[in-house]
């Protein structure tokens, strides 16, 4: 890779603002920053491309929804056997729990359909 950068003899040094450095390192130096900046501008680059790449985003985002979805339908799979037992379970326990209720209730449907039985039969 080429720099804009003059090649200088080594052990030539250089006056900058007062201060004396040397040559080579300084242009190292600033070779690296600079290589170092257009590897962060290219990764900034790439990461605002990304982000105006709505197609793909949408298309990711799709991907990760259908990914959940399947994961809930498996566990709901897995646990509909158990929650249908134990609502079965509790459906029964308020059923005992409740039999004078359920009695009384019983026992006013079969008296109210044995009269309107017997009014249409006359």
């Amino acid at each position: 890779m080429s720099s804009a950068l003059p090649e200088k003899p080594a052990g030539q040094d250089t006056v900058v603002h007062g201060t004396v450095r040397a040559a080579p390192d300084d242009a190292q130096r600033l070779r690296a920053e600079i290589e170092q900046t257009r590897e962060n501008l290219s990764a900034t680059v790439d990461q605002l491309a990304a982000k105006m790449d709505v197609k793909s985003r949408a298309q990711a985002e799709a991907a990760q929804l259908t990914d959940r979805i399947k994961a809930a339908g498996a566990q709901f799979q897995r646990d509909a056997p158990n929650y249908a037992r134990r609502a079965v379970a509790q459906g029964t326990k308020t059923a005992r729990e409740q039999v004078v209720p359920l009695s009384v209730a019983a026992s006013v449907l079969v008296l109210g359909s044995l009269i309107i039985w017997q009014r249409r039969r006359r």
